[in-house]
């Protein structure tokens, strides 16, 4: 079957989907956990989720890849997506702007945000859900997507 007819955008070549909020890791708490995967199509992408370090979403093959990160919290928030960031313990806003892809904000209490990027990635580079680490309000509306286009 011809991965692209799958509906996702671009050659379909690999796609990763995750769902479902888990807090955040121990050490880097600023970077999203969740609990299940939606979707897991080829290996262009290798997602791990680590209880002090949170989602981490390796590129194994260079290419441009869409992301898209979706999350809520009981006050408003930034939610964004980092690249190679060491600054898990700090704010979306406040990382390094070179390695900040995205930021958004959910707005207000219970209010969706969504952060998107599309880049070209480097095989090794290191993709994570990044935010102000808030408490969620909805742990069924936080999502992470990441296609290589």
């Amino acid at each position: 079957m011809n991965k692209g007819s799958l509906g996702f955008p671009g050659t379909g070549d690999s796609c990763i989907s995750v769902g479902v909020a888990n807090g955040y890791g121990s050490v880097s708490n600023k970077h999203r956990r969740f609990s299940q995967i939606f979707l897991s199509i080829g290996d262009d992408v290798v997602y791990e989720d680590n209880a002090s370090f949170g989602a981490t979403f390796r590129i194994a093959t260079a290419g441009k890849y869409g992301m898209v990160y979706c999350d809520n919290a009981t006050a408003a928030a930034n939610i964004g997506i980092s690249l190679d960031s060491t600054q898990g313990a700090t704010g979306v806003t406040l990382i390094t702007p070179a390695t900040r892809l995205c930021v958004s904000t959910t707005g207000n209490a219970g209010y969706n945000g969504e952060a998107t990027a599309i880049r070209w990635l480097p095989a090794g580079a290191i993709i994570r859900p990044h935010s102000d680490g808030l408490a969620i309000s909805d742990p069924n509306t936080a999502v992470f997507t990441i296609t290589k286009l």
